[in-house]
């Protein structure tokens, strides 16, 4: 019997030192929300609960890789709403791509050690070593889950909840209790929780979205605001006309949402707002001439859906959607297809799910009925991430919200006071809906101060302007799948935005080098390079070698232990396949089944020899993955001993 190893946990939270402020790759709102814990965690005493607000686009991701360090924390655990988010932040706390190598938060080859729970793929010795354990909160839900259960009090100092305003769910509350000692950060586009209640923890960093427009981290937005100079509907009861102007259908549009429901559910408003985002999505796309540009629309149920697909489709629009009562395979794959750019419009009903990103959404088209501002922010933000990084006046970099003026009221929306001032009057600037001056237009846009500064950009910004004030229209060749008729004679090459003058390059950024060192005064290497060639080590060869350590150095532990596995069960796999036709015996055979037992050869070989490695780390059979890279390693330097030992016994009638 072995007795069960361990190997050494580095507190690397503690003893790295990353490199935060003055960093230039980093984003502004990340280094100020890194000052701003600093500064917090300063203070003798602080609450528990702590919380960020930073719309989409802007860095939350690194902010949360980088909020351990600023706690040096022993051990982080966070929190993710589903698997597709934690699947991207495992890989941001990574090795090989993590967040720390592409914008040099760290130097080196340390790392902090991160860890997945998922299924049984991970054991309590993967997080023992770990610095940072990752989930979705479905592993952690339960009142008998295996983790709150195995898991001591003290075992996270850090939690940080990813999208915290779902944090209202019963399934936060017992990691909250559980580990009732560990600071809580939440991470959120929005302080208001999916109930429309406010999300807990002090607000310590608050990012507005003008800031985020402002500095090119998210598109320039204005609305498109529908208005019908009267509407017609038919009465319950007695089925008889009524003819209502604009103000009459807001005022009882604040009285009633049935009537904002059957105000968008109608065929002449879907027409309106089909008709409208067209035209926006048709103008982006012919302005920056690029195809890719397309609509997000929201739908309220499943007929709707239908509807509004159908409705797409019939004026040439390739049209899918998604929907939380598809399978995930019908979802995913309309997700790939919006990846290839094989879709002009999506279409969702109630949600796509955090951590779905396509910068490529510009033209959001509500459909849908918000009762409170957190679920509307959620579906604006899928139209906010900039497609041209920090470069507010991108042509890229614009999208639009086209909505009906008798539905989504904002002063109807709870909690909207609770919002930072900067944010309110961004969201109330772009969708003002009391005293309206249509005149006699049919609709009106409306630009808020944050994007009418980078709208009006091109024209102050020297990039997009000659001396001259002419401009040369850059030559582009429109995306073969674009089939839309555009009236190109409306654009001249003098007022198209993408316009620009001569370039003349006066700078190179993100240019990087690497120093090469000279070898031939350096004795140490001279002499291993000797003792490479006695050795007959070819070049080719010796940077192999050099590129496996470098790899290993950049492997997580618990991927390493879980490689080792694997490699454990296909050497035993294919020493039993080997033995077996060493003795001409086939693996579908009965011969060593001499107990009558309908075992075939390769079945009775294997699991002798597994019962041989059971015994030797004292692990039942099936807890395979329980065991540690110690045991694994064990296992590893006495395989051709356990091998030997049970062919010697299971052959030893033929001797």
């Amino acid at each position: 019997m072995a007795k069960k190893g361990d190997q050494m946990k580095n507190h690397l939270f503690k003893t790295l030192k990353p490199y935060v402020k003055g960093n230039e790759k980093l984003r502004l709102p990340q280094v100020e929300m890194y000052e701003a814990l600093e500064e917090l965690i300063k203070e003798e005493k602080y609450d528990r609960e702590l919380s960020v607000i930073m719309p989409v686009g802007c860095g939350k991701s690194g902010c949360i890789t980088l909020t351990p360090f600023a706690f040096q924390s022993t051990r982080t655990l966070v929190i993710t709403p589903n698997l597709q988010i934690a699947e991207q932040l495992l890989n941001d706390f990574g090795k090989a791509e993590s967040f720390y190598r592409k914008f040099d938060i760290l130097s080196g080859n340390q790392f902090p050690e991160p860890v997945e729970i998922r299924g049984t793929t991970t054991n309590k010795v993967d997080l023992d070593l770990a610095d940072v354990v990752i989930t979705n909160i479905h592993q952690l839900r339960g009142d008998k889950n295996q983790w709150l259960h195995s898991l001591p009090e003290d075992y996270f100092d850090l939690i940080l909840f990813d999208e915290g305003h779902h944090s209202v769910a019963d399934s936060w509350f017992p990691l909250r209790k559980k580990f009732k000692n560990a600071r809580i950060v939440n991470f959120s586009a929005t302080q208001l929780r999916a109930d429309g209640l406010m999300m807990p923890g002090k607000i310590i960093y608050d990012y507005s979205v003008a800031e985020a427009i402002q500095n090119g981290y998210a598109k320039r937005l204005k609305a498109i605001v529908l208005n019908p100079k009267t509407l017609k509907f038919v009465t319950t009861e007695g089925g008889s006309k009524t003819e209502l102007e604009l103000k009459d259908v807001i005022r009882l549009g604040k009285k009633n949402p049935d009537f904002r429901k059957g105000i968008l559910s109608s065929e002449a408003s879907l027409k309106t707002i089909i008709e409208a985002s067209n035209r926006e999505l048709q103008r982006i796309r012919l302005e920056t001439n690029d195809p890719k540009h397309k609509i997000i629309a929201s739908a309220m149920h499943w007929n709707h859906c239908k509807q509004i697909v159908e409705a797409y489709r019939s004026i040439g629009l390739r049209c899918d959607f998604v929907h939380s009562s598809e399978n995930n395979r019908k979802n995913e794959s309309v997700h790939r297809k919006l990846e290839r750019h094989e879709l002009d419009v999506i279409v969702q009903v109630k949600k796509l799910g955090e951590g779905f990103d396509h910068p490529y959404l510009s033209v959001a088209a509500v459909f849908s009925i918000f009762l409170s501002l957190a679920p509307f922010i959620q579906f604006v933000g899928r139209i906010m991430r900039a497609i041209a990084q920090n470069d507010p006046y991108h042509p890229l970099n614009q999208g639009t919200v086209v909505f009906h003026a008798g539905t989504n009221i904002y002063d109807r929306w709870t909690g909207f006071k609770e919002f930072s001032q900067k944010n309110q009057k961004f969201y109330g600037e772009l969708f003002p809906m009391e005293e309206l001056n249509f005149s006699d237009e049919s609709e009106i846009e409306i630009i808020p101060t944050a994007s009418q500064s980078a709208f009006a950009g091109n024209s102050k910004n020297e990039e997009f302007s000659s001396d001259e004030g002419e401009q040369k229209k850059e030559k582009h060749e429109p995306h073969p799948s674009y089939s839309h008729s555009v009236n190109s004679d409306k654009i001249t090459e003098k007022n198209s935005v993408f316009s620009m003058s001569d370039i003349l390059i006066v700078e190179q950024t993100d240019l990087t080098t690497e120093t090469i060192p000279l070898i031939d005064s350096n004795t140490e290497v001279l002499a291993a390079i000797e003792c490479l060639k006695k050795n007959n080590v070819t070049g080719d060869q010796a940077k192999r070698i050099l590129e496996l350590d470098s790899a290993a150095s950049t492997t997580p532990k618990y991927r390493v232990r879980q490689n080792s596995r694997k490699a454990l069960q296909e050497r035993v796999e294919n020493f039993v396949e080997r033995e077996l036709a060493s003795r001409a015996l086939q693996p579908n055979g009965y011969e060593l089944d001499i107990k009558h037992q309908s075992k075939t050869n390769q079945m009775i070989l294997e699991s002798q020899i597994n019962k041989a490695i059971y015994q030797l780390v004292n692990h039942n059979a099936g807890k395979r993955h329980e065991y540690s890279q110690v045991e694994l390693d064990l296992i590893d330097s006495k395989f051709e001993e356990i091998t030997s030992s049970v062919i010697s016994r299971i052959f030893a009638r033929d001797n």
